[in-house]
């Protein structure tokens, strides 16, 4: 079967999902980034790859992965699959950003703000230039655990939060947000540092688009996802989706928009 693996090497998992030839993604699971040798993934014709944890993971999983197979480490690129990007240095930009742009585009093909919330919080903003996505720039945060986690290390008086499994899964913005005690206030803190950029970006990229009904989406993948989405407010909660796997499916549309395989595709 023309079986696609795309795997996703981030900050402190890998993540892998096998997609068939209709975009299907048929399985998927993930590891911390030290199991990954120890890791059997699935059988497939083709292979590609997203890391931004490095070259050792990159050594480990090309350990692992079977030589024969083709295999596509994906860089960023100035254009690809109907999406632009005006970064200064497009190859610069991390290729699981890329990737979560390239899905997003293709989920509504409207303007969104992509977020991806793990170790880190990214947010993009995609905008429509004559009908293809046009990246136009984004932030880069600490992830809601490690915020707490700086925190706990840099300052002598406030405790090291981030190992306890006690972070609710909402934070009440009229309740929570008025926090009575240490741990809340590191807790309330991160989840709406990372909520107040995601409403500032998304508030910046509707001015660039005041004359179009729509406003923007946002779309939020990661660990945190449904945290983050919990937690946004009132106003653009209802244009809030998540989206599971945004960066796997992303390398399954670049796959798709590889010059090799658009005969191929096409055939389909």
């Amino acid at each position: 079967m023309d079986y696609l693996l795309a795997i996703d090497a981030g900050n402190t998992r890998v993540k892998w999902g096998l997609f068939d030839a209709n975009s299907t993604l048929l399985v998927n699971g993930a590891c911390l980034n030290a199991e990954i040798v120890h890791t059997k993934l699935p059988a497939a014709a083709r292979i590609i790859i997203s890391n931004v944890a490095g070259e050792y993971i990159k050594k480990q999983l090309e350990e692992i992965l079977p030589k024969h197979i083709p295999t596509h480490w994906i860089t960023a690129k100035a254009s690809e699959c109907a999406v632009n990007s005006r970064y200064d240095q497009p190859e610069k930009l991390g290729t699981d950003r890329w990737a979560a742009l390239v899905a997003a585009w293709h989920i509504k093909q409207a303007p969104c703000v992509v977020v991806n919330a793990g170790t880190a919080v990214t947010i993009d903003a995609l905008a429509n230039n004559h009908n293809q996505g046009e990246f136009i720039g984004g932030m880069i945060l600490p992830g809601i655990h490690l915020m707490q986690k700086s925190l706990g290390v840099a300052a002598a008086q406030l405790p090291n939060i981030h190992k306890e499994k006690s972070i609710p899964s909402v934070i009440h913005q009229y309740q929570d947000i008025f926090a009575k005690n240490t741990a809340d206030a590191m807790r309330a803190g991160a989840i709406n540092a990372a909520c107040g950029a995601i409403k500032q970006m998304h508030t910046a990229l509707a001015a660039l688009n005041s004359d179009d009904k729509q406003a923007p989406y946002i779309f939020i993948s990661g660990g945190n996802a449904q945290l983050i989405k919990d937690n946004l407010l009132s106003d653009v909660t209802n244009l809030a989706l998540i989206v599971d796997n945004l960066v796997l499916r992303g390398l399954y549309l670049i796959d798709n928009c590889a010059p090799e395989n658009l005969t191929k595709s096409e055939k389909q």
